[in-house]
């Protein structure tokens, strides 16, 4: 589902050519097999996501992966795929998160922003996958992806929420 509204979102909604995908996945396990798939030129939901943006190129890659390589819309449609845990301050990737980054430099040249891998997410508006949404629904882990300014947010979940409180942003 969620590789099936990207080109919807991206080509439809937003009506642009490219965008950050920021995939959260509730465990390591399933970021794995996230990545994977996603990786895989044979699995369907490449081969759907190569065919539906025939013009770039679909860059998966993990949170660590991105710590070190920059991304670029103009060229790709990268999809980052981590853990819901990434906004989890006791947890080192957080604060690496956050932490400035030469990689991203490039994307804050003639600005005061300290580049960082949160602040160049922030700065691409991304579309934010929340692969089973009902576990990730901290008001800390909302807020925090409010602060990622992103121009939409997909949540999926079998087991929805009937109520919900008003996020703050």
């Amino acid at each position: 589902l969620a590789a099936h509204s990207l080109p919807i979102l991206i080509h439809d909604l937003l009506e642009v050519e490219s965008s950050l995908v920021f995939w959260l996945a509730p465990s390591d396990p399933i970021v794995s097999q996230t990545i994977a798939a996603l990786k895989d030129l044979n699995h369907p939901y490449r081969t759907f996501l190569t065919k539906s943006f025939p013009d770039r190129t679909v860059s998966v890659m993990s949170i660590e992966d991105a710590y070190h390589k920059a991304f670029d819309l103009t060229t790709e449609i990268p999809i980052i795929v981590a853990t819901i845990q990434t906004f989890s301050v006791e947890e080192e990737v957080a604060r690496r998160f956050s932490r400035e980054n030469s990689t991203y430099q490039d994307f804050f040249i003639g600005t005061n922003t300290i580049p960082s891998l949160s602040e160049a997410i922030k700065h691409s508006n991304p579309i934010i996958i929340m692969d089973e949404a009902h576990n990730a629904k901290t008001d800390l882990r909302v807020n925090k992806l409010i602060e990622l300014n992103p121009s939409f947010m997909l949540e999926l979940t079998a087991t929805p929420q009937l109520t919900h409180k008003e996020a703050e942003g």
